[in-house]
């Protein structure tokens, strides 16, 4: 329970304490950082130490993100701190240092500058001997500049840690935290060895493949025998046919390893991107196999020859989960189109094929219409992921107009402090006074109204682009797993058009809550 504030004597500071603050440990480690994880543990202590050393902290919890980069701030204790503080819950946060805080100098003079002053947060910065509650430490030309040598001095090590990477990919180290189903990784020598557990699996499921069982029935074989799945999913939920196909073909089971299939260089200013097959690198015998290579091979040739189209089973299972009835049209006269079914075969047909010549001949069979529909939702997961680096883009150029206003109006604050001692000493005339602070008010009025309408266009952004994350994410979803159903049709296809050419156009919903929104606002010249 927190200790009601109250007057105190700090016997160190040798000053009354009048308040006390429900104070927050931070701390972080990069997996860049040259240190182990028993550095999370020598921060936490040293901050516990110093919030015990001041009787005007009162030490409430503690957040520790391992192996999170501090150039971002897309972190998962950092958010529920952020959350705790907007509760209320928090209002003092201690870290070891500014590194530790971030080493993004935009977003970290964002949070220092404008989001903890209005939340009423006090940052302790131990060996930087910063606190915010300080005015000095505040106005202090250091703040930025330690902020900008952190990211500076992270960019740096990110490109030495990638260009390791790069040669120890290339001489078929296993670099990823992911190990392959089948497989223990060696701690020392970073070589994948057989799991003598696991691994009969894998020889089975491609035992079963050659001969000829489906990737459903190997699913459900697996788990009927409870084999646990590569992830140890929550019971209840066992393995999917995707996770299967992933390991029927992969080439780490005759032996090779396969590494950069992503890519990520934060020197480059580059986030992770998905590289294409020939820029992956494969280093072949760097590890037992638990698969021959002649069965493996037959396998792959299994596997493209069941790829011609969907499975027989698999668009059986696809028509059971969608009706695209009522979102149909026919692009010619605008009608409804009505769906017929006859010998098993579906059609979406102009209901005025009798009555219009135009729509005499415009039908198109239910399978070729779902092919074209996926064929759109790509397109438009293109377009949002395009359209959500704008978004991000325009974020980190409001925060800079943020970020640069606050600065402006601190500055001119000054200049009508001096202009006020400039009057007390005889400097200046009263009318001279008057007309000059009148122009500082203006300005600083000024000031206020452009940092009020960067604001409302930040949360603006902000809302709008959590919006757009969740169509990217479930367009995504039905785009890989070619899985369109009725819920999703009806959330985000408003209409479909036909034409008597097969040309479809597909009108997305999510485009009406996305189109008002201006990205590419001009920003104001600081």
């Amino acid at each position: 329970m927190a200790r009601k504030s109250r007057k105190y004597w700090d016997e160190k500071e040798a000053k009354v304490v009048e308040k006390i603050y429900s104070t927050a440990v931070y701390a972080r480690l990069s997996v860049e950082d040259n240190e182990d994880e028993g550095s999370i543990t020598t921060q936490v202590e040293l901050i516990r130490e110093y919030i015990d050393n001041h009787i005007e902290l009162n030490y409430t919890d503690v957040y520790i993100d391992n192996g999170y980069t501090g150039t971002n701030f897309e972190r998962p204790e950092f958010t529920r701190l952020i959350q705790d503080t907007r509760k209320g819950k928090i209002n003092c946060i201690v870290v070891k240092d500014m590194s530790r805080f971030g080493r993004n100098y935009i977003e970290a003079g964002y949070y220092i500058e404008t989001v903890f002053p209005f939340l009423g947060v006090r940052l302790i910065a131990i060996n930087d001997n910063f606190d915010s509650n300080r005015k000095s430490d505040m106005d202090s030309l250091m703040l930025p500049i330690k902020n900008m040598i952190n990211m500076m001095y992270a960019k740096d090590i990110s490109k030495k840690v990638w260009i390791a990477l790069q040669q120890k990919k290339k001489n078929g180290y296993s670099v990823g935290n992911t190990i392959p189903f089948g497989y223990i990784r060696n701690a020392e020598t970073r070589r994948n060895e057989i799991d003598s557990q696991t691994s009969f699996y894998v020889y089975m499921m491609f035992q079963w493949k050659l001969m000829g069982i489906s990737v459903n029935e190997i699913r459900k074989r697996l788990d009927m025998l409870s084999v646990p799945t590569p992830r140890k999913r929550k019971q209840g939920k066992g393995w999917s046919n995707s996770t299967i196909g992933l390991i029927l073909r992969n080439r780490v089971y005759i032996g090779d390893t396969v590494s950069n299939k992503t890519d990520k260089a934060l020197y480059r200013g580059r986030e992770k991107t998905i590289l294409t097959k020939d820029r992956w690198i494969i280093t072949e015998n760097t590890h037992e196999a638990i698969i021959a290579k002649d069965d493996f091979d037959r396998v792959q040739d299994i596997l493209k020859e069941q790829k011609t189209g969907f499975h027989t089973e698999h668009k059986k299972a696809v028509r059971a989960k969608y009706d695209m009835r009522g979102f149909v049209f026919c692009a010619e006269c605008g009608s409804a189109m009505l769906y017929e079914c006859k010998t098993g075969i579906g059609n979406y047909i102009c209901r005025n094929k009798k009555t219009a010549g135009i729509c005499k001949k415009n039908y198109i069979n239910e399978k070729l219409l779902l092919m074209y529909v996926i064929n759109q939702i790509n397109t438009a997961v293109s377009e949002l992921y395009d359209k959500d680096r704008l978004f991000k883009n325009r974020l980190n150029e409001i925060n800079r107009n943020i970020f640069c206003l606050i600065k402006e109006r601190r500055l001119l604050k000054e200049k009508k402090r001096k202009l006020y001692e400039g009057h007390a000493a005889g400097e200046y005339g009263i009318e001279d006074y008057k007309d000059k602070k009148n122009i500082y008010l203006m300005k600083d009025e000024q000031i206020k109204n452009r940092l009020a309408d960067e604001r409302e266009q930040l949360l603006l952004i902000e809302q709008k682009r959590k919006i757009l994350r969740i169509c990217f994410n479930e367009l995504e979803a039905v785009s890989e797993n070619m899985d369109l159903n009725d819920e999703f049709i009806k959330k985000y296809i408003k209409r479909i058009e036909v034409g008597r050419d097969k040309r479809i156009n597909v009108m997305f919903g999510f485009y009406d809550i996305l189109e008002n929104i201006t990205i590419n606002k001009e920003a104001h010249v600081i």
